[in-house]
Protein backbone atom coordinates (compact mmCIF):
# COMPACT_ATOMS: atom_id res chain seq x y z
CA UNK A 1 0.00 0.00 0.00
CA UNK A 2 1.27 3.88 -1.18
CA UNK A 3 2.16 5.70 1.64
CA UNK A 4 -0.90 8.30 0.76
CA UNK A 5 -3.19 5.26 0.59
CA UNK A 6 -1.90 4.22 4.50
CA UNK A 7 -2.38 7.68 5.16
CA UNK A 8 -5.86 7.42 3.87
CA UNK A 9 -6.91 4.45 5.65
CA UNK A 10 -6.20 5.20 9.25
CA UNK A 11 -8.35 8.41 8.83
CA UNK A 12 -10.87 6.48 7.34
CA UNK A 13 -10.95 3.83 10.15
CA UNK A 14 -11.19 6.35 12.71
CA UNK A 15 -13.99 8.02 11.18
CA UNK A 16 -15.83 4.19 10.57
CA UNK A 17 -15.29 3.84 14.37
CA UNK A 18 -16.51 6.82 15.33
CA UNK A 19 -19.67 6.64 13.06
CA UNK A 20 -20.21 2.94 13.53
CA UNK A 21 -19.18 1.54 17.49
CA UNK A 22 -19.25 2.27 20.94
CA UNK A 23 -19.37 0.54 24.12
CA UNK A 24 -22.22 -1.76 23.64
CA UNK A 25 -21.79 -2.37 19.82
CA UNK A 26 -18.60 -2.79 18.25
CA UNK A 27 -17.22 -3.66 14.29
CA UNK A 28 -15.39 -6.57 13.16
CA UNK A 29 -12.06 -6.64 10.89
CA UNK A 30 -14.16 -7.61 8.09
CA UNK A 31 -16.33 -4.61 7.95
CA UNK A 32 -13.51 -2.58 8.86
CA UNK A 33 -12.41 -4.10 5.31
CA UNK A 34 -15.40 -3.72 3.17
CA UNK A 35 -15.51 -0.38 4.57
CA UNK A 36 -12.32 0.84 2.69
CA UNK A 37 -13.07 -1.52 0.22
CA UNK A 38 -15.96 0.96 -0.53
CA UNK A 39 -13.65 3.94 -0.25
CA UNK A 40 -11.55 2.44 -3.09
CA UNK A 41 -8.59 1.30 -0.72
CA UNK A 42 -7.66 -1.99 -0.90
CA UNK A 43 -5.95 -3.90 2.17
CA UNK A 44 -5.33 -6.91 4.64
CA UNK A 45 -6.00 -7.26 8.03
CA UNK A 46 -2.26 -7.42 8.65
CA UNK A 47 -2.91 -3.85 7.68
CA UNK A 48 -5.93 -2.99 9.48
CA UNK A 49 -4.40 -4.08 12.72
CA UNK A 50 -1.93 -2.44 12.33
CA UNK A 51 -3.68 1.19 11.83
CA UNK A 52 -5.88 0.16 15.12
CA UNK A 53 -2.56 0.23 16.37
CA UNK A 54 -1.30 3.13 14.92
CA UNK A 55 -4.65 5.01 16.36
CA UNK A 56 -4.16 3.48 19.65
CA UNK A 57 -0.58 4.44 20.26
CA UNK A 58 -1.71 8.68 18.91
CA UNK A 59 -3.61 8.56 21.70
CA UNK A 60 -7.33 7.43 20.46
CA UNK A 61 -8.86 5.22 22.92
CA UNK A 62 -9.65 2.12 20.55
CA UNK A 63 -10.59 -1.16 22.65
CA UNK A 64 -10.57 -4.53 21.34
CA UNK A 65 -13.23 -6.78 22.90
CA UNK A 66 -13.93 -10.63 22.35
CA UNK A 67 -18.01 -10.96 22.40
CA UNK A 68 -19.57 -13.69 21.07
CA UNK A 69 -16.88 -15.82 19.35
CA UNK A 70 -15.64 -12.73 17.60
CA UNK A 71 -13.21 -9.87 18.29
CA UNK A 72 -14.64 -6.54 17.92
CA UNK A 73 -13.22 -2.70 18.37
CA UNK A 74 -14.90 0.11 19.72
CA UNK A 75 -13.85 3.60 20.54
CA UNK A 76 -14.53 5.66 22.94
CA UNK A 77 -17.13 8.43 22.22
CA UNK A 78 -16.83 12.18 24.59
CA UNK A 79 -20.38 11.90 25.37
CA UNK A 80 -22.48 9.14 25.98
CA UNK A 81 -25.89 9.50 24.35
CA UNK A 82 -27.13 10.06 28.17
CA UNK A 83 -24.97 13.45 28.08
CA UNK A 84 -25.44 14.15 24.73
CA UNK A 85 -29.82 14.24 25.47
CA UNK A 86 -28.84 16.59 28.69
CA UNK A 87 -26.55 18.93 26.59
CA UNK A 88 -29.04 18.87 23.40
CA UNK A 89 -32.20 19.38 26.10
CA UNK A 90 -30.68 22.65 27.61
CA UNK A 91 -29.64 23.99 24.50
CA UNK A 92 -33.62 23.65 22.96
CA UNK A 93 -34.69 24.91 26.18
CA UNK A 94 -32.61 28.09 26.40
CA UNK A 95 -34.86 31.04 26.25
CA UNK A 96 -32.04 33.44 24.56
CA UNK A 97 -30.76 31.70 21.75
CA UNK A 98 -32.67 31.26 18.34
CA UNK A 99 -34.40 29.00 17.04
CA UNK A 100 -32.19 28.45 14.28
CA UNK A 101 -28.46 28.90 16.76
CA UNK A 102 -30.72 25.95 18.71
CA UNK A 103 -30.34 24.02 15.27
CA UNK A 104 -27.25 24.34 14.44
CA UNK A 105 -26.07 23.63 17.71
CA UNK A 106 -27.64 20.36 18.39
CA UNK A 107 -26.44 19.14 15.00
CA UNK A 108 -23.35 20.29 16.28
CA UNK A 109 -23.43 18.30 19.42
CA UNK A 110 -25.23 15.29 17.60
CA UNK A 111 -21.94 14.40 15.53
CA UNK A 112 -20.30 13.76 18.86
CA UNK A 113 -22.88 10.69 18.38
CA UNK A 114 -22.34 7.62 16.34
CA UNK A 115 -24.97 7.38 13.40
CA UNK A 116 -27.09 4.35 15.40
CA UNK A 117 -27.25 6.98 18.48
CA UNK A 118 -27.75 10.02 17.11
CA UNK A 119 -30.54 8.45 14.50
CA UNK A 120 -32.25 7.26 17.95
CA UNK A 121 -32.32 10.40 19.83
CA UNK A 122 -35.55 10.83 21.25
CA UNK A 123 -37.33 14.49 19.74
CA UNK A 124 -36.13 17.46 21.63
CA UNK A 125 -39.11 19.97 22.48
CA UNK A 126 -37.86 23.71 22.44
CA UNK A 127 -38.47 26.62 24.79
CA UNK A 128 -40.33 29.62 24.07
CA UNK A 129 -37.87 32.47 22.94
CA UNK A 130 -37.48 35.55 25.92
CA UNK A 131 -35.13 37.38 23.02
CA UNK A 132 -35.06 37.97 19.11
CA UNK A 133 -31.41 38.72 19.12
CA UNK A 134 -29.84 36.65 16.47
CA UNK A 135 -26.01 37.30 17.85
CA UNK A 136 -25.60 36.11 20.90
CA UNK A 137 -24.01 33.33 19.87
CA UNK A 138 -21.43 35.73 18.21
CA UNK A 139 -21.44 38.38 21.71
CA UNK A 140 -20.32 35.25 23.79
CA UNK A 141 -17.37 34.48 21.28
CA UNK A 142 -16.27 38.22 21.54
CA UNK A 143 -16.49 38.44 25.40
CA UNK A 144 -15.11 35.04 26.34
CA UNK A 145 -12.09 36.05 23.91
CA UNK A 146 -11.46 39.51 25.35
CA UNK A 147 -11.58 38.07 29.23
CA UNK A 148 -9.59 35.17 27.61
CA UNK A 149 -6.84 38.24 26.08
CA UNK A 150 -7.88 40.85 29.48
CA UNK A 151 -9.12 43.23 26.99
CA UNK A 152 -12.07 45.77 27.33
CA UNK A 153 -14.66 45.44 24.91
CA UNK A 154 -17.39 48.08 23.71
CA UNK A 155 -21.38 47.56 23.37
CA UNK A 156 -24.51 49.54 22.81
CA UNK A 157 -26.99 48.35 25.48
CA UNK A 158 -30.58 48.67 24.82
CA UNK A 159 -34.48 48.34 26.13
CA UNK A 160 -37.41 47.80 25.00
CA UNK A 161 -40.58 50.38 24.33
CA UNK A 162 -44.03 49.40 24.70
CA UNK A 163 -44.19 49.08 21.00
CA UNK A 164 -41.05 46.88 20.60
CA UNK A 165 -39.30 49.21 19.58
CA UNK A 166 -35.17 49.21 20.87
CA UNK A 167 -34.20 52.74 22.49
CA UNK A 168 -30.56 52.72 23.16
CA UNK A 169 -29.14 53.63 26.80
CA UNK A 170 -26.81 56.79 27.55
CA UNK A 171 -28.48 58.72 23.57
CA UNK A 172 -26.66 55.72 21.87
CA UNK A 173 -23.00 56.20 23.37
CA UNK A 174 -21.43 52.87 23.71
CA UNK A 175 -20.30 51.27 26.67
CA UNK A 176 -16.41 50.65 27.34
CA UNK A 177 -15.55 47.96 30.02
CA UNK A 178 -13.82 45.21 31.09
CA UNK A 179 -15.52 41.91 31.12
CA UNK A 180 -14.57 39.15 34.34
CA UNK A 181 -16.72 36.58 33.98
CA UNK A 182 -20.07 35.57 32.17
CA UNK A 183 -23.29 33.56 34.30
CA UNK A 184 -26.38 32.31 33.47
CA UNK A 185 -29.76 33.11 35.79
CA UNK A 186 -33.52 32.68 34.87
CA UNK A 187 -32.91 31.32 31.34
CA UNK A 188 -30.71 34.36 30.10
CA UNK A 189 -27.12 35.12 29.99
CA UNK A 190 -25.36 37.62 31.92
CA UNK A 191 -21.47 39.43 31.59
CA UNK A 192 -20.18 40.60 34.65
CA UNK A 193 -17.86 43.75 33.89
CA UNK A 194 -15.76 45.67 36.20
CA UNK A 195 -15.63 49.56 35.86
CA UNK A 196 -12.43 51.35 36.54
CA UNK A 197 -14.16 54.51 36.48
CA UNK A 198 -17.09 53.38 39.53
CA UNK A 199 -14.32 50.58 41.37
CA UNK A 200 -17.23 48.36 41.20
CA UNK A 201 -19.01 45.11 38.92
CA UNK A 202 -21.72 45.25 37.08
CA UNK A 203 -23.80 42.65 35.27
CA UNK A 204 -25.10 43.28 31.72
CA UNK A 205 -27.67 40.94 29.86
CA UNK A 206 -25.84 39.36 26.92
CA UNK A 207 -29.19 39.62 24.74
CA UNK A 208 -29.35 43.22 25.15
CA UNK A 209 -25.86 44.24 24.10
CA UNK A 210 -25.81 45.37 20.05
CA UNK A 211 -22.60 46.28 17.97
CA UNK A 212 -20.27 44.77 20.39
CA UNK A 213 -16.17 44.67 19.77
CA UNK A 214 -13.36 44.41 21.15
CA UNK A 215 -11.39 47.11 22.36
CA UNK A 216 -8.18 48.33 24.29
CA UNK A 217 -6.36 46.02 26.73
CA UNK A 218 -6.14 46.13 30.21
CA UNK A 219 -3.79 46.61 32.52
CA UNK A 220 -4.96 43.71 35.19
CA UNK A 221 -7.64 41.65 36.20
CA UNK A 222 -9.58 42.60 39.56
CA UNK A 223 -10.28 39.91 42.17
CA UNK A 224 -13.41 38.41 41.54
CA UNK A 225 -15.63 35.71 43.59
CA UNK A 226 -18.59 34.71 41.45
CA UNK A 227 -20.12 33.03 44.43
CA UNK A 228 -19.75 35.58 46.11
CA UNK A 229 -21.27 37.90 43.61
CA UNK A 230 -24.29 35.45 43.01
CA UNK A 231 -25.06 35.35 46.31
CA UNK A 232 -25.78 39.20 46.42
CA UNK A 233 -27.67 38.73 43.54
CA UNK A 234 -31.56 37.72 43.29
CA UNK A 235 -32.15 36.94 39.68
CA UNK A 236 -29.27 39.25 39.18
CA UNK A 237 -30.51 42.29 40.78
CA UNK A 238 -27.57 43.15 43.28
CA UNK A 239 -28.05 44.91 46.66
CA UNK A 240 -26.43 44.74 49.86
CA UNK A 241 -26.67 40.74 51.24
CA UNK A 242 -29.67 40.10 54.21
CA UNK A 243 -30.18 37.56 57.03
CA UNK A 244 -34.10 37.01 56.30
CA UNK A 245 -35.77 35.14 58.64
CA UNK A 246 -39.33 32.81 57.12
CA UNK A 247 -41.30 30.94 58.45
CA UNK A 248 -42.47 28.68 55.69
CA UNK A 249 -45.54 25.95 55.19
CA UNK A 250 -43.96 22.66 54.52
CA UNK A 251 -45.49 22.13 51.20
CA UNK A 252 -42.91 25.00 49.80
CA UNK A 253 -39.86 22.90 51.22
CA UNK A 254 -38.89 22.13 47.07
CA UNK A 255 -39.47 25.18 45.87
CA UNK A 256 -37.26 27.04 48.85
CA UNK A 257 -34.45 24.40 48.07
CA UNK A 258 -35.28 25.07 44.54
CA UNK A 259 -34.93 28.87 44.95
CA UNK A 260 -32.31 29.65 47.83
CA UNK A 261 -30.51 26.78 47.93
CA UNK A 262 -30.24 23.14 49.78
CA UNK A 263 -27.72 24.68 51.96
CA UNK A 264 -30.19 27.27 53.75
CA UNK A 265 -30.51 27.56 57.89
CA UNK A 266 -33.71 25.26 59.28
CA UNK A 267 -33.60 26.76 62.49
CA UNK A 268 -36.84 25.06 63.58
CA UNK A 269 -39.57 22.67 62.14
CA UNK A 270 -43.12 21.62 63.12
CA UNK A 271 -45.68 18.99 61.48
CA UNK A 272 -47.01 22.19 59.31
CA UNK A 273 -44.52 25.03 59.43
CA UNK A 274 -40.16 25.49 59.15
CA UNK A 275 -38.18 28.67 59.88
CA UNK A 276 -36.01 29.01 57.19
CA UNK A 277 -32.46 31.79 57.44
CA UNK A 278 -31.48 33.33 54.03
CA UNK A 279 -28.76 35.59 53.35
CA UNK A 280 -30.44 37.82 49.96
CA UNK A 281 -29.97 41.91 49.23
CA UNK A 282 -33.82 43.24 49.17
CA UNK A 283 -34.47 43.83 45.84
CA UNK A 284 -37.67 43.91 43.29
CA UNK A 285 -37.06 39.94 42.51
CA UNK A 286 -37.52 38.65 46.11
CA UNK A 287 -40.26 40.89 46.91
CA UNK A 288 -42.09 39.42 44.22
CA UNK A 289 -41.41 36.11 45.16
CA UNK A 290 -42.93 36.78 49.10
CA UNK A 291 -46.00 38.24 47.51
CA UNK A 292 -46.10 35.10 44.97
CA UNK A 293 -46.32 32.99 48.47
CA UNK A 294 -47.66 35.28 50.52
CA UNK A 295 -50.52 32.96 51.77
CA UNK A 296 -47.96 30.44 52.89
CA UNK A 297 -44.89 32.84 54.11
CA UNK A 298 -44.34 34.74 56.88
CA UNK A 299 -41.34 37.23 57.22
CA UNK A 300 -39.88 36.90 60.64
CA UNK A 301 -37.10 39.69 60.52
CA UNK A 302 -35.69 41.94 59.19
CA UNK A 303 -38.37 44.63 60.59
CA UNK A 304 -37.65 46.72 57.53
CA UNK A 305 -38.23 44.24 55.18
CA UNK A 306 -42.01 43.96 57.08
CA UNK A 307 -42.35 47.14 56.44
CA UNK A 308 -41.36 47.67 53.14
CA UNK A 309 -43.77 44.33 52.34
CA UNK A 310 -46.56 46.41 53.91
CA UNK A 311 -46.06 49.36 52.38
CA UNK A 312 -45.84 48.22 48.57
CA UNK A 313 -49.25 45.99 49.34
CA UNK A 314 -51.16 49.17 50.32
CA UNK A 315 -49.72 51.11 47.28
CA UNK A 316 -51.11 48.08 45.11
CA UNK A 317 -54.41 48.21 47.10
CA UNK A 318 -55.10 51.95 46.42
CA UNK A 319 -54.29 51.19 42.48
CA UNK A 320 -56.39 48.64 42.86
CA UNK A 321 -59.47 50.50 44.39
CA UNK A 322 -58.36 53.19 41.91
CA UNK A 323 -59.09 51.18 39.02
CA UNK A 324 -61.92 49.75 40.34
CA UNK A 325 -63.12 53.57 40.97
CA UNK A 326 -62.61 54.92 37.80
Amino acid sequence: MKTSQRDQAVLHILQYLRENSYEDRGVSAASILDYLSSKGIETDRRTVYSELKVLEQAGYPVHLVHKNNSYLYHIDHPFSMSDAFILMDAVQHNSILSHQAKEDLTRRLSLFLPALQRESMPALSSAPLLSNNENVPEALNILLKAIVEVRKVAFLYFDFTPDKKKTYRREGRPYILQPISVVSDQGRYYCIFWSEKHENFANYRIDKMDHIHLNEPCGSVPTFDADAYMRNSFNMYRGRTRTITLRIDNSLASIVFDTFGTDIMITACSRNFFTAIIHRPLVPTLYAWLFEFCDKVTVIEPADLKLQLKEKAQEMLKKLQDTEES
